[in-house]
């Protein structure tokens, strides 16, 4: 991936994050940045240059809370959630 896509897909990854932040917020659920988005933040004070991606932990309980909620309000949410649950 280039450098040029590789910044507009982690200009996404911002916007879904921002929502999932707010969605974890409203729901009072704890989550912690993993791997090399720690890494990223840390060392880069954002995202690793050539990472496109995000990582991201949440309890098992918090899990099933925010999939209840993104399917409950699907119709709202500005991204399309999948799951295994949902694609079966």
């Amino acid at each position: 991936m280039n450098n040029e896509l590789t910044a507009k897909v982690q200009k996404v990854d911002l916007e879904i994050f921002d929502y999932f932040r707010d969605v974890c917020k409203k729901l009072n659920i704890k989550y912690i940045l993993l791997a090399g988005s720690t890494l990223g933040a840390i060392r880069h004070k954002g995202f690793i240059p050539w990472d496109d991606d995000l990582d991201v932990g949440i309890l098992r309980s918090d899990y099933n809370k925010l999939l209840d909620y993104l399917i409950n309000t699907a119709d709202k949410s500005p991204f399309l959630v999948a799951s295994r649950i949902l694609c079966k």
